[in-house]
C-alpha cells in the first residue's frame, strides 16, 4: 500500500496475478473515498457476466405479490435498509430460476413437473426467509437474524415452519448459487456512482437516492415493462444497437437510473461543480472536462454515467424517465407487517 498525497495505491494479490486499486481521498478527514477505474472496470465485467448468463437463460422478476411478501418480511426482523429487500428478491429469483434450469436439465414427464412446481409454491416462504438470511449476513457482518426469529414471523401470519427446515432451505439455496452472494447491493452500487458524479455531498441527493432506489426496485416489475416497451419501439429490426438485450434490467442500470433521477430532484447550485475537479475528469489532460452540461453548467448525469459504464445515453435517460414520471408519483411502498398466507 502506497499513500502520495490524496491519492492511496492498494495492490491486491488474487492468486497468481496482481492489480492496482486506487481510491481518491474526497477531504482531509478520509469520510469519503471513490473507488478509480479499476473498480469501474470490475463493475461493468460483472454486468457483462451477468447479461451473458440471464441471456442463456432468463432471469424472471418476481411479481408485485411476492415482491410484496419479501419487503414485508424485512421490515418485520428490521431488515428493510441498506438494500437488503431488493438484493433478497434478486437472489430468490436467481435461485428459482437456477433451480429450474437444472431440474429441466434432466428427462422429466409432465406429471413430475407440475409436483416440482407444486413444491415451489409451498417452500416459497421459505425460500423467501432463506435468501433474506443470507443477504442480511452478507450486508451486516455484526449482527443476524435467527431462524427462531424468521420462525416467529412466519407464524404470525399462519405459516408453520420449524427452524431445522429454514435453516436447511438457507444451505440449500447457497449451495443452488453455487456460494455466491452478491458483493454490493444496488443502493452500494449507487451511492458509489453517485460519488464518481460528485453528488455524495449535497445532502438533498444523498436524501432522495435511498427512498428513489428502494421504491424502483420494489416495482422492479413496472420498470421492466416499459423499458420492454421502450426497447420495442427504438430497437428497430436489424439495427446494430448498443442496448443491452433487455430480458431484464440490470442492477448496475437501475442504480445509474436511480442517481440520474436523485440528480434531477438536486438544486441548482448543488448540480455545479468547479471547473476541472469533477471526479470522471483528469485536471491533468488539456479539455479534459465535463464539457457541456458538466462542469460548465448543469451535469447531464445519464452522459456521464453512460461513459463511465459504456452504456447507452438514451438507455439510461429511459430508465430515468420510467423511474421519475410511472413510478414515483403514483407507486406506494407496501403496508408493513402484513403476510399473506400462501395458499
Amino acid at each position: 500500500m502506497w499513500v502520495v498525497k490524496n491519492l492511496l495505491l492498494v495492490r491486491v494479490i488474487k492468486g497468481r496475478r496482481s492489480f492496482t486499486l486506487l481510491f481518491y481521498k474526497m477531504d482531509q478527514n478520509g469520510e469519503e473515498i471513490t473507488f478509480a477505474a479499476e473498480f469501474v472496470e470490475n463493475l461493468v465485467q460483472d454486468y457483462e457476466n451477468e447479461a451473458r448468463v440471464e441471456a442463456a437463460w432468463p432471469i424472471l422478476v418476481m411479481n408485485a405479490g411476492i415482491r410484496t411478501q419479501v419487503w414485508n418480511i424485512c421490515e418485520s426482523i428490521g431488515q428493510s435498509s441498506r438494500g437488503v429487500p431488493a438484493t433478497a428478491c434478486r437472489l430468490l429469483e436467481r435461485f428459482l430460476s437456477t433451480s429450474t434450469q437444472k431440474y429441466l436439465s434432466e428427462q422429466r414427464d409432465s406429471a413430475s413437473w407440475e409436483r416440482y412446481k407444486i413444491t415451489l409454491g409451498t417452500q416459497i416462504y421459505l425460500s423467501i426467509v432463506a435468501c433474506i438470511q443470507l443477504v442480511a449476513k452478507n450486508c451486516d457482518r455484526v449482527s443476524h437474524v435467527p431462524a427462531s426469529v424468521m420462525r416467529a414471523v412466519l407464524m404470525k401470519a399462519g405459516i408453520q415452519h420449524t427452524k431445522a427446515e429454514i435453516l436447511a432451505m438457507e444451505i440449500k439455496v447457497f449451495k443452488t448459487l453455487d456460494f455466491r452472494l452478491p458483493t454490493w447491493s444496488t443502493l452500494e452500487t449507487a451511492e458509489f456512482l453517485a460519488t464518481l458524479l460528485g453528488l455524495n455531498k449535497d445532502a438533498k441527493v444523498k436524501s432522495t437516492l435511498t427512498p428513489i432506489l428502494d421504491l424502483t426496485e420494489y416495482h422492479r416489475d413496472v420498470l421492466e415493462y416499459h423499458i420492454k416497451a421502450w426497447d420495442e419501439a427504438t430497437n428497430t429490426p436489424g439495427s446494430s444497437s448498443s442496448k443491452p438485450g433487455v430480458v431484464s434490467v440490470h442492477n448496475l442500470h437501475i442504480s445509474a437510473g436511480a442517481v440520474c433521477a436523485a440528480a434531477r430532484h438536486a438544486p441548482p447550485r448543488a448540480r455545479r461543480a468547479p471547473r476541472n475537479t469533477c471526479d470522471t475528469c483528469d485536471p491533468r489532460e488539456p479539455g479534459d472536462t465535463c464539457g457541456p452540461g458538466g462542469s460548465d453548467g448543469e451535469p447531464d448525469a445519464p452522459q456521464r454515467l453512460a461513459t463511465i459504464l459504456r452504456a447507452e445515453v438514451a438507455y439510461l435517460r429511459a430508465i430515468t424517465d420510467v423511474i421519475v414520471k410511472r413510478i414515483l408519483p403514483q407507486r406506494k411502498k407496501p403496508t408493513p407487517n402484513h403476510l399473506k398466507r400462501k395458499r
